[in-house]
């Protein structure tokens, strides 16, 4: 392919030249010797006839060129879409056996770059991680588009079930907000919408339905503690974005307790820390 092309621009280019150098040969000709009128014709005939083979020619290369280079581009993006196929069938093959495939748990992320990478780095480079038997890769946005060469390589992945769940990632500053409705402003009805349509249009094309869990990725400013406690939320069927809202409050009172018993434990650290970005100078 790439030949092909290369050959078309060399074509061009000597053509072009040859153009050029007729032109140039016409410019002395007329300032240092006398010719006849038909002499002159011909020569500008001439020049008039390679410019309208350059024109025509050149209307006729450029769109082969452009499909070839198209060509050549979707032809490398089926040999990446392959090559990532290969690269998780050969590591799965080489460290786990064929009975344990189907025990193997993949975990697709859906989130912004921004969160993914909080609550996992490196995964929206490196696309896939897997460590002890969970398969984590990243799936986009919820407002981008589907990547339907995703689709196929889980599907090729493990055809009869090719998730185990859906992960969505969210992010919310909590030590910037103060306690009140806006505290999860992350669960509008707008975002709520969004995802119902784009998780429907994701299982619809995998044909196939996994459990979705909503990961709330927050900002707790400088505030760090050795064992930060994991809180699990599971949401009721056809939950609504107040309902999510709502439940999620409730956690509020526990949370407060057990952050004033790591105040309390550690007040050097978390006193001036915490009260500092609701400060004013």
């Amino acid at each position: 392919m790439k030949s092909k092309i290369t050959r078309y621009l060399s074509l061009f280019v000597i053509i072009s030249i040859i153009s050029l150098a007729t032109i140039l040969f016409l410019f002395i000709i007329f300032n240092k010797t006398s010719i006849t009128v038909t002499q002159s014709y011909l020569m500008i005939g001439s020049v008039i006839f390679s410019l309208i083979v350059l024109f025509f020619l050149s209307r006729y290369l450029k769109p082969n060129i452009i499909m070839d280079i198209e060509a050549n581009d979707k032809k490398d993006k089926i040999n990446k879409k392959n090559d990532r196929v290969n690269d998780w069938n050969k590591y799965i093959k080489e460290n786990y056996s064929f009975t344990y495939k189907s025990k193997l748990s993949i975990q697709l992320l859906i989130g912004s770059p921004l969160s993914i990478e909080k609550l996992t780095p490196n995964l929206t480079t490196d696309i896939w991680q897997e460590n002890n038997g969970t398969l984590l890769i990243y799936g986009g946005d919820i407002h981008q588009p589907i990547d339907e060469n995703l689709i196929q390589d889980l599907k090729q992945l493990r055809r009869r079930r090719p998730l185990d769940a859906v992960i969505w990632v969210s992010e919310n500053s909590l030590s910037q907000q103060p306690l009140g409705h806006s505290l999860f402003n992350h669960l509008n009805p707008a975002n709520t919408d969004t995802a119902s349509r784009y998780f429907h249009q994701l299982f619809r094309q995998l044909r196939w339905q996994a459990p979705i869990w909503l990961w709330n990725v927050s900002n707790s400013g400088e505030i760090t503690a050795d064992e930060t406690p994991t809180v699990l939320y599971s949401a009721p069927l056809k939950a609504t974005s107040e309902t999510l809202s709502n439940n999620l409050k409730t956690l509020l009172p526990a949370l407060v307790e057990q952050g004033t018993h790591a105040v309390f434990a550690q007040s050097n650290t978390y006193l001036f820390t915490g009260v500092s970005p609701f400060s004013t100078t």
